[in-house]
C-alpha cells in the first residue's frame, strides 16, 4: 500500500476545512437572509398595521365632522361663519384631525389620521337631506286616480313642461299588504315603485291598466318617519287674527287653537309660520301665497284639514314654487283618522309631510307628499319637484349626509 505523505495529509485536511467553512458560510448567509426577510416582514406588518390605524382614524374624524355639522344644524338660525374643526387622540394612540370648509357653496370635510409616521387623508362633500328625499312616500297605502301621470321636474330649472318634465321619480312605501299600491286606473308612473321589506311586489302593487316605466321591488330596510314638533318660538294668538278676508304677515306667525271659517281669503304676504292645534274646517276659504312680495307659508297642523261645504281646503301658491308652501302634520292628535282634504283648482304647489294623516289630493299637484295614506278623490297629474331634495340648512328634518367621498 502506498503511504500518504505528511504534506498530502495536510493538504487534504485543508480541503476539508475549506469545505466545512464554505458550508458554515452558506448557512450563515442563509440565516442572515431569513433573518432579514423576517425583519422586513415585521416592518411591513408594523407599517400595514399603522396604515390601517391611520385610515381608521381618518374615517373616525370624518364621522365626527359629520356629527358636528348636524349638531351645529340643531342651532337655529343657521350660521356658517365658523365651521367645526378639532383633533383627538384615540385609545390606540392614533390621532385624527378634521376641518369643515365651504367651497363654492358646498360643505366639505377633510380628515387626516396619523399613527406614528404614517398618515392617511379622506375627504367628503356634504349635502342637506330632508323629509322629501322620497318625493312620494306612504306608510300604508297609495291609490292613484284615473289617467294620472306621475313624473318629476325641477322648479329651479323653470316651470314644468317640455324638457323639464317626465323625469324619473320613485314612489316609496313601508307597506307589505296586498294591493297597498293601487295604480290600476293610472296612466303612467315615470320611475320605480318600492314597497315594504319582505313584501311580494307582484301582490303589493296592482298595476292593472297603468304602466310603470321602471322597476317594482321591495325595499332593503323600512323608513322611520320622523315626528315633527312645531317651533317653540310660536306664541299663542287669537283665532280672530286668521278669520275672514285678511292679509297675514310675519307678525301673524303664531299658535292658534283652531280655525272654522265660512268664507274669506287669507293672503300670505311675507314669511309666515302658523301652528293650528284644532281641526281646520274651512268653507269657501282660500290660503293665497302672494307673488307681489317674497312670501311663504309654513303650516303645522295637529289635526285634520276638512273642506266644510267643499271637497277640499284650497291653497293657491301664486309663485308656483312648491318650497313656498310647506305643511307639516305633528301627529299629536289622538284621532286615528286625521285627514287632509287639500287641493287647488289652479294646481297645488307645495310639500306635505304628515306621516299620521290620510291625505286626499284634489286636482293637479306639484311638489312632494309624505303620509300614512294618499288617495285622489279628484284625479289630476302629480309632478314631483326634485328641488325639494336640495334644502338649505333650515326646516324640519333637515340633516347633513355624505354625497361624495374619496381618499387623497
Amino acid at each position: 500500500m502506498k503511504s500518504i505523505s505528511k504534506k498530502e495529509r495536510l493538504a487534504r485536511r485543508g480541503a476539508v476545512l475549506a469545505f466545512v467553512l464554505s458550508i458554515l458560510i452558506i448557512f450563515f448567509l442563509t440565516g442572515l437572509g431569513l433573518l432579514s426577510l423576517s425583519f422586513h416582514g415585521q416592518l411591513r406588518s408594523i407599517r400595514t398595521g399603522a396604515e390601517i390605524m391611520a385610515r381608521s382614524a381618518a374615517d373616525a374624524g370624518l364621522i365626527m365632522g359629520l356629527f358636528r355639522m348636524n349638531e351645529k344644524l340643531n342651532v337655529q338660525p343657521w350660521d356658517d361663519s365658523t365651521l367645526p374643526q378639532e383633533s383627538q387622540v384615540l385609545p390606540n394612540s392614533a390621532i385624527y384631525g378634521f376641518a369643515v370648509e365651504k367651497i363654492n357653496d358646498v360643505y366639505a370635510i377633510r380628515s387626516t389620521g396619523r399613527r406614528g409616521i404614517v398618515t392617511r387623508t379622506v375627504r367628503a362633500e356634504l349635502r342637506v337631506a330632508g323629509l322629501f328625499d322620497d318625493p312620494i312616500f306612504v306608510e300604508e297605502s297609495l291609490e292613484l286616480g284615473a289617467k294620472t301621470i306621475v313624473d318629476g321636474y325641477n322648479s329651479e330649472d323653470g316651470p314644468y313642461g317640455g324638457t323639464n318634465s317626465l323625469k324619473r321619480i320613485v314612489i316609496c312605501s313601508n307597506a307589505t299588504a296586498n294591493v297597498s299600491i293601487n295604480l290600476a286606473h293610472a296612466d303612467t308612473v315615470y320611475g320605480d315603485v318600492i314597497v315594504g321589506v319582505d313584501a311580494d311586489p307582484a301582490a303589493a302593487v296592482l298595476v292593472g291598466d297603468g304602466h310603470v316605466t321602471g322597476d317594482i321591488y321591495a325595499g332593503q330596510e323600512p323608513r322611520e318617519l320622523e315626528q315633527i314638533v312645531p317651533p317653540s318660538w310660536l306664541t299663542p294668538k287669537p283665532v280672530s287674527d286668521i278669520e275672514g278676508t285678511k292679509t297675514l304677515g310675519p307678525a301673524n306667525s303664531g299658535s292658534y287653537s283652531g280655525a272654522a271659517l265660512a268664507e274669506g281669503t287669507l293672503t300670505i304676504a311675507g314669511h309666515v309660520t302658523l301652528h293650528i292645534k284644532g281641526v281646520v274646517e274651512l268653507g269657501d276659504v282660500a290660503f293665497v301665497i302672494s307673488d307681489a312680495v317674497d312670501s311663504s307659508l309654513t303650516l303645522y297642523a295637529d289635526q285634520s284639514f276638512i273642506g266644510d261645504g267643499g271637497p277640499f281646503v284650497e291653497f293657491d301658491n301664486l309663485p308656483k314654487n312648491p318650497a313656498k308652501l310647506q305643511i307639516y302634520g305633528t301627529g299629536s292628535s289622538d284621532d286615528p283618522d286625521v285627514t287632509y282634504q287639500i287641493g287647488s283648482p289652479k294646481g297645488f304647489y307645495g310639500a306635505i309631510y304628515a306621516p299620521n294623516a290620510n291625505i286626499e289630493l284634489n286636482g293637479e299637484f306639484y311638489g312632494a307628499f309624505v303620509g300614512n295614506s294618499i288617495t285622489q278623490p279628484t284625479p289630476g297629474d302629480i309632478h314631483c319637484d326634485e328641488a325639494l331634495k336640495d334644502m338649505t340648512p333650515v326646516g324640519p328634518g333637515a340633516h347633513f349626509v355624505i354625497s361624495r367621498w374619496w381618499e387623497e
